[in-house]
């Protein structure tokens, strides 16, 4: 079966910050049955756990860092490693594809706010692990879950998917 990597919060998994999930029927009820889908939870898997602070983008939108505002604890070390080791292992998945959260500081693929160090939104980027998968496979076919909604993206999505299926 074809694999599809996915945000886990995608799925139903409760693990965004506030402990509950942006389930999306269209994902699960529809690709599921099409594709093998492969949880990713940057956030959880780096060991955040939930419910959790907030965290957001501060910074150089080339390199930014990872920070919970309110205690001020930085997650950029830990996510960027934890980054570079998953991204290898889902190398050895064989994944044709990834749908992620959108706005997402570690999975956004685009219009994730970046602050800077003090003060409002100064920047648009993307999200830590989205960045780096894309950098590291720059053709496997990538979205937002948000972006599935329009018929035509959804059709040239899974147009993209199959073209780039190893089992193809």
């Amino acid at each position: 079966m074809i694999k599809l990597g996915v945000s886990s919060c995608l799925i139903g998994q409760e693990v965004r910050y506030d402990a509950t999930h942006c389930y999306d029927s269209y994902l699960v009820e529809i690709l599921g049955k099409q594709f093998q889908l492969v949880p990713v939870c940057p956030e959880m898997e780096i060991g955040m756990g939930t419910p959790r602070e907030t965290v957001r983008l501060v910074g150089d939108a080339a390199n930014p860092r990872l920070i919970a505002p309110e205690s001020k604890t930085d997650w950029t070390q830990e996510m960027r490693a934890w980054t570079v080791k998953r991204v290898r292992e889902l190398v050895a998945e064989n994944l044709s594809g990834f749908v992620f959260k959108n706005r997402s500081p570690s999975c956004g693929l685009a219009n994730v706010k970046i602050y800077p160090n003090t003060g409002s939104v100064s920047q648009i980027g993307r999200g830590i692990f989205a960045a780096e998968l894309v950098r590291q496979f720059p053709s496997l076919p990538v979205t937002e879950a948000e972006q599935l909604q329009d018929p035509t993206v959804r059709q040239d999505f899974l147009e993209r998917i199959l073209a780039y299926s190893p089992s193809r």
